[in-house]
């Protein structure tokens, strides 16, 4: 990640040492993995820096007196057509000497008179902490506005509450749906190469600890979807997908399991059966994680304790610590995956409601399922979250569907939320 930091102070400050005060910062901030830092002075490059796509501008207020200076270049920028299409939130870096916050919360207070959200993050200890998770917020938020989701097939019949129109995918959270008939897959399918599907096959089998119900024509066949999905990745130029999967069954007589734990797994996000506020929760959560997440059902709840099973079979493979190759639970055919889920911090989250303005958020701890019954889809993970969540889940849902990932990501979760969708 690009930070561009954007000094601003006042011509009052002695210039050097705001000028050793902005590189020790950059310093630190280079120091994250992944992370480089740049210090921009011209107005002229601060500007620019909020239409880089590749770069997220930090307000760097180093002194007082510099609230109309920031208002300007704000000003400036918004002509870009990518601030005046958006309430981007601003970050604002502010430190403890020369009225730097004071002058921080002046800004961000006439920013919200303006309708345009923000964050001061002062560096006090773990500042880089919530720098990250602000930084990553506005990346997300790029990211899914020029994003576009293959929808192959319609959405399943039975996702009653969950099938948002275009426009308002669009308008909401930015990402582009783009119509492909299922015909198009099975035609890619029936042209995918033996060779390489083999290759993939093996390599699934191989690193599994064991192959009940299919065989390996059934894992060749699975594996074909998954190269046929990934042509209709690149055909299309998509950065998610999701797939009325259940029509496979019947032809080309095999499941999409495999297929979308092998794509989330690689990093382009997919969900099944269709369902687009699951594939967004799921884009939300790789954006702000930079990890895959598990679009489960919820099996069992218990809203006294907080306990709760949550069960699919596709999970990505990189999500978990080892597993065994099953048949589709529903149908008994196919490839699907009976992973043993991590114990640890987990997230479970879902974006729905009428025009997609609605979030459940919750976290809590997981457990590894060591028996996992029969009578649920393949991998399952046993988790717990506060009671009044679980209360809500049934007594409020979004929805079927809900997205686990690994670690705390409520607080990144709720930042987008309140930021970007909820005002």
């Amino acid at each position: 990640m690009k930070i561009a930091l954007l000094a601003f102070y006042s011509g009052l400050q002695a210039s050097e040492s705001q000028v050793r005060l902005s590189a020790s910062l950059s310093d630190e901030i280079a120091g994250i993995p992944g992370w480089s830092a740049v210090v921009l002075n011209e107005t002229s490059q601060k500007v620019a820096a909020f239409n880089d796509p590749d770069t997220v501008p930090v307000i760097l207020s180093l002194s007082g007196g510099i609230e109309g200076e920031v208002l300007s270049c704000l000003e400036q920028a918004q002509q870009s057509s990518y601030l005046k299409s958006t309430k981007l939130p601003i970050i604002i870096l502010a430190h403890p000497h020369a009225n730097s916050l004071p002058a921080s919360l002046e800004i961000l207070a006439r920013l919200n008179q303006m309708g345009r959200p923000g964050r001061i993050i002062f560096t006090s200890a773990g500042y880089l902490d919530e720098l990250q998770i602000a930084c990553r917020v506005l990346e997300t938020h790029r990211t899914l506005a020029h994003s576009r989701i293959g929808v192959i097939g319609t959405p399943s019949d039975w996702l009653v509450a969950s099938i948002p129109d275009a426009q308002t995918v669009r308008s909401v959270w930015g990402p582009e749906l783009v119509e492909i008939p299922i015909a198009r897959l099975i035609e890619l399918y029936h042209q995918s190469s033996e060779i390489e599907a083999t290759k993939a096959a093996d390599a699934f089998a191989k690193n599994a600890t064991a192959c009940l119900e299919p065989d390996r024509a059934t894992l060749i066949g699975a594996a074909k979807i998954y190269l046929a999905l990934q042509s209709i990745v690149a055909e299309y130029q998509l950065a998610a997908l999701t797939i009325r999967c259940f029509d496979l069954l019947s032809a080309p007589k095999n499941t999409g399991c495999f297929a979308l734990a092998q794509l989330n797994s690689a990093g382009i996000t997919a969900s099944c059966e269709g369902d687009i506020p699951a594939l967004l929760t799921m884009m939300l959560i790789k954006g702000l994680s930079g990890q895959p997440a598990f679009m489960a059902n919820p099996s069992a709840i218990n809203a006294l304790t907080g306990e709760m099973i949550a069960a699919h079979c596709t999970i990505p493979i990189t999500m978990i610590n080892k597993y065994t190759i099953r048949s589709h639970f529903e149908s008994g055919i196919g490839a699907a995956i009976q992973g043993d889920f991590p114990p640890g911090p987990v997230t479970v989250a879902r974006i729905g409601g009428k025009d997609l303005t609605a979030l459940f958020v919750a976290e809590g701890q997981a457990a590894t399922v060591s028996n996992p019954q029969e009578n649920l889809c393949r991998t399952q993970v046993k988790l717990t979250i506060a009671p009044e969540k679980a209360r809500q889940m049934l007594e409020k849902p979004l929805g079927n569907h809900h997205i686990l990932a690994s670690g705390a990501l409520r607080e990144s979760i709720e930042f987008y939320y309140r930021s970007l969708i909820s005002r």
